[in-house]
């Protein structure tokens, strides 16, 4: 009888680690932000970081199965999305469109993420908040924290009716 409650005891301590909860959210406190981390399979999958003061949402982030950052959505305190940043080259060569706060676009170029700081690089276009072409700018790093302008071509969007469909990146891998 006693080894019959022992083999009993044993598979009910497998049974409980073994159905550790693989799938949850983790709440956590980090500077100004609340964080959520929602887990699949003891893997983390999205996270969502929002403001104590405001009780506002402001980034949304979604993983990949190594756990890089695969998408960054930034909204402006009134829910509207700010930024999308989207991984083009692994491990931190984002695509970033910026947002004016009546959703039209203001901004699309390449950005690296270093130090868990967002760098421009390459050719960046910029628009009028109507959607028409501004400008665009082709910035360079040193990936220690410095951006420079390498060069600028204004753009006469009222001459060259230019938009953000005329108008498209070139992202050479």
């Amino acid at each position: 009888m006693k080894i019959i409650k022992l083999i009993i005891l044993f598979i009910l301590l497998i049974s409980f680690f073994s159905c550790k909860n693989k799938n949850r959210v983790e709440k956590v406190e980090i500077n100004e932000f609340i964080v959520e981390k929602k887990f699949e399979n003891d893997t983390i999958i999205s996270s969502r970081s929002i403001n104590k003061r405001d009780n506002v949402l402001e980034y949304d982030f979604n993983y990949n199965k190594k756990g890089i950052i695969t998408k960054v959505i930034e909204y402006y305190k009134n829910g509207k999305v700010k930024t999308i940043s989207t991984l083009d080259k692994e491990p931190y060569f984002y695509l970033d469109k910026g947002y004016y706060p009546n959703g039209k676009l203001e901004h699309e170029g390449s950005v690296s993420y270093i130090n868990q700081k967002k760098y421009r690089i390459g050719w960046w276009i910029f628009y009028n908040n109507n959607g028409t072409v501004n400008s665009m700018i082709e910035f360079d790093n040193d990936e220690k924290g410095n951006e420079w302008i390498v060069q600028k071509k204004d753009v006469k969007a009222e001459k060259q009716n230019l938009s953000t469909d005329t108008v498209k990146l070139f992202n050479p891998q």
